[in-house]
């Protein structure tokens, strides 16, 4: 039996291993008749693994044949037909996963007689965020259902320009039901086209918008929304909100100062008293929060405020208690004046000893001269410090002190080796 009759015939099988390794091998035979007919019948599979596997094989195919691509978007759209709603849900991640090759049958399918298929076709557009769709979502802004109306005014927030910014500015007394959105795309847009020239229209509108509204929610949209339009004007108005009754409208106040002022620099004027209420605030919102956006632009914002203790405090332990890209970025700014983080760190009580010798091993080895150029009285003391653990750290830390000490203090190396010796962990790294 061919290669290709064995794959199609485990396709059927009963075992869903079978099926999935099946669904993965016939990627290859992607153009052969039949295939795309067969897999997207098997994103009704019963098995999560083995859909997922003929997601994945749609997509090579897509990617390896060209002639396929328009056969794999008509097959699936037509899924997004059925009540299903698993099925409508896998369906539409394949197609932004397709992106622009897709948008030709997703605006037919916007103009499906169903509300829910619009709707759902309007969303995936809006995710793809081919900004040629603009006019024609513009021209949805007239479609008879509300809902439907509220997802192209979220899609125009990721692909409209200058021409969407006036429609929603014109359409928000019209559509009391979708104000937030329109305030949220307005904030989006002026995201994207940080510098545009519609931005004056949009920070004019909503900074009157603001005063004129009461509900809450509202008005914190719309100070999210200042935050992306970056203005650094707005920074005095955000300030004065950051002492807000509404705690919602509070959060979103240190959001956009933070926002505006790790971006672009700004001149945050503040007392030490200020300062510290604004930066509990910030840490609230950091520890409370799963945006690394916001997080990774706190610290950039903070950069310039480390002769504040809490600061580096702040810092340093982000740095030893993360291990993604918001620690990198702590990281660099400790690098980027070392002694000073240090010298904190070695009268910081509640950086413990391995917490710092983690600290000094990781500047040791991103870039050595960092210790190596410090001067001679901190060196003998950070060297006084990680000897005083020696014997508390864990066997990785060890190796590190050995390692560290040389280039901090010689005389204190010739001293401590004897000793180093004799350890089981030191030995051994020797060997």
């Amino acid at each position: 039996m061919r290669a290709f009759d064995v794959i199609l015939k485990g396709l059927d099988s009963f075992d869903p291993d079978e099926r999935r390794a099946s669904v993965e091998a016939i990627v290859k035979f992607g153009d052969r008749e039949g295939v795309i007919e067969k897999l997207i019948g098997l994103l009704r599979d019963k098995d999560k693994g083995v859909r997922d596997a003929v997601a994945q094989s749609l997509l090579s195919i897509a990617s390896d044949f060209e002639g396929m691509k328009k056969k794999i978007v008509e097959s699936v759209c037509e899924l997004m037909c059925f009540d299903d709603i698993g099925l409508k849900n896998l369906s539409s991640e394949l197609l932004v996963k397709l992106g622009e090759d897709a948008v030709p049958s997703l605006l037919s399918l916007a103009n499906h007689e169903d509300k829910d298929i619009r709707k759902m076709a309007i969303d995936v557009l809006g995710l793809i965020g081919d900004e040629k769709t603009e006019d024609f979502l513009i021209g949805k802004l007239n479609d008879p259902d509300p809902n439907v109306v509220v997802s192209v005014i979220e899609a125009l927030g990721n692909v409209g320009g200058g021409k969407t910014v006036e429609f929603l500015i014109d359409s928000f007394e019209k559509f009391e039901f979708a104000q937030i959105q329109i305030v949220e795309s307005l904030g989006k847009i002026a995201e994207r086209f940080h510098g545009g020239e519609f931005l004056k229209l949009i920070h004019e509108f909503l900074i009157n918008l603001f005063d004129q509204v009461d509900d809450p929610i509202l008005k914190g949209a719309i100070v999210e929304s200042l935050g992306k339009v970056g203005d650094k004007s707005l920074v005095d108005f955000l300030i004065n909100l950051v002492n807000d009754k509404n705690k919602a409208i509070q959060k979103m106040a240190v959001i956009s100062i933070v926002k505006i002022c790790s971006r672009d620099g700004c001149n945050f004027k503040s007392n030490r008293h200020f300062f510290k209420f604004f930066f509990q605030r910030a840490k609230e919102i950091f520890y409370n929060s799963d945006d690394t956006s916001f997080k990774i632009d706190l610290l950039k914002f903070l950069s310039k405020w480390c002769d504040f203790d809490e600061v580096k405090g702040f810092l340093i332990n982000v740095f030893l208690t993360s291990f993604d890209e918001v620690s990198s970025v702590a990281f660099d700014i400790i690098k980027s004046d070392a002694e000073k983080f240090i010298s904190y760190a070695l009268n910081d009580s509640s950086i413990t000893g391995d917490k710092f010798v983690k600290l000094i091993g990781e500047i040791f080895y991103a870039k050595r001269e960092i210790l190596i150029d410090l001067g001679e009285e901190i060196k003998n003391v950070i060297a006084e410090r990680i000897l005083s653990v020696f014997d508390l750290v864990s066997p990785n830390e060890k190796v590190l002190i050995f390692e560290v000490l040389p280039f901090l203090s010689p005389d204190a190396f010739a001293k401590a080796l004897p000793y180093f010796q004799k350890d089981p962990v030191v030995r051994i790294y020797l060997t």
